[in-house]
């Protein structure tokens, strides 16, 4: 890889901590720009950041973040939405509205590329102290647990997972009748993420689901942004729901995965992070997972989500960022040149 070449770059939050500890936002600022990195910030990674307990530490990282030279992503529910609306449209051409609404999605993505860096940037203590910000960690605790409980029944179990291509699922006829909806009467196996992908939308579009979004349209400023907000501007939400078995056939047999990227790369982490020991910041890392195709380099201090990802990446529909794990890294004032190297 060219030192000099262009290059999109995501870091992970670790690495951000990093750089805010030793405040070395204006030298990796000065080596971005002299080897033409462009340095991407998912909404994803300042959300994480805000969760810091500590305002001292909190605002380093939030100043690390700020620069006006790194690049604002969507956020990824955004994306991924994107991806379903364009899969409706090639296989459901009537669940899609002829005439879309989009001023509320521009809004929206107006306020994760912009206006919420602006707030953090003038008071990153008011947005860590929205309710929003303190659920989200009640959110990470209702997420892990059922990803461990997964991981221990496959070790119980003995089952090896050789490869994410290899991962099927096949169905209980015992089930409850809703696991069943989509699913052929011979009930053979089907690829897991599509399994996965059916119930995260049928849950959020069936009950709400919230993705802890801040909804900057409302007066209080905390109301939470469910599918529902990014979807129902390009899609008649009444006839997605109309029917779900027909929903569940979408989603288990006819959704072609290149065309998902997004949510397999979810679903495909999760499956990945079953491989090893499960971590509390599981959930958080397949949301940040989701951005790696929008970046050609991903570096993280982890090593068990760099692992994961390395499992993931070999079976990406579409191109996926080559990962870079640093080592000794923390409160080491050359953080950058560590960075550059591990680059080069």
């Amino acid at each position: 890889m060219g030192q000099y070449s262009d290059m999109r770059l995501i870091l992970d939050t670790n690495i951000w901590s990093y750089i805010g500890e030793v405040g070395a936002r204006r030298e990796l600022e000065r080596v971005a720009l002299s080897r033409h990195w462009t340095i991407c910030t998912p909404p994803a990674t300042l959300l994480e950041v805000l969760r810091t307990s500590d305002p001292a530490r909190r605002h380093r990282s939030v100043d690390a973040l700020s620069s006006k030279y790194w690049k604002r992503l969507r956020t990824e529910i955004d994306s991924e939405c994107s991806e379903f609306i364009a899969e409706a449209r090639r296989l459901r051409p009537k669940w899609v509205r002829q005439l879309p609404l989009p001023d509320k999605p521009r809004k929206l993505r107006n306020f994760w590329t912009w206006q919420i860096w602006r707030q953090a940037t003038k008071d990153h203590a008011e947005l860590a102290n929205r309710p929003t910000m303190a659920k989200s960690e009640v959110d990470d605790e209702l997420a892990y647990g059922p990803l461990k409980a997964n991981r221990d029944a496959r070790l119980e179990s003995g089952m090896k997972i050789e490869d994410l291509d290899s991962l099927f699922l096949r169905p209980d006829p015992d089930m409850p009748p809703y696991q069943l909806l989509g699913w052929k009467s011979d009930l053979a196996p089907v690829e897991w993420w599509r399994v996965d992908c059916r119930d995260i939308y049928m849950n959020a579009l069936r009950f709400g689901d919230s993705m802890r979004f801040i909804d900057p349209g409302n007066a209080n400023f905390g109301t939470e942004i469910t599918y529902s907000d990014w979807l129902g501007s390009y899609l008649w939400l009444d006839q997605v729901t109309a029917d779900w078995d027909d929903f569940g056939k979408f989603w288990l047999y006819e959704v072609e995965k290149a065309n998902v990227p997004r949510s397999w790369i979810r679903s495909a982490t999760m499956a990945a992070q079953m491989m090893g020991k499960v971590e509390i910041s599981a959930p958080r890392d397949q949301q940040l997972a989701t951005y790696l195709i929008d970046c050609d380099v991903f570096v993280t201090a982890d090593k068990r989500f760099a692992s994961a990802l390395e499992r993931v990446r070999p079976y990406c529909p579409v191109p996926m960022a080559e990962i870079r794990c640093l080592k000794g890294v923390a409160n080491n004032s050359q953080v950058v040149d560590l960075l550059a190297e591990a680059i080069s």
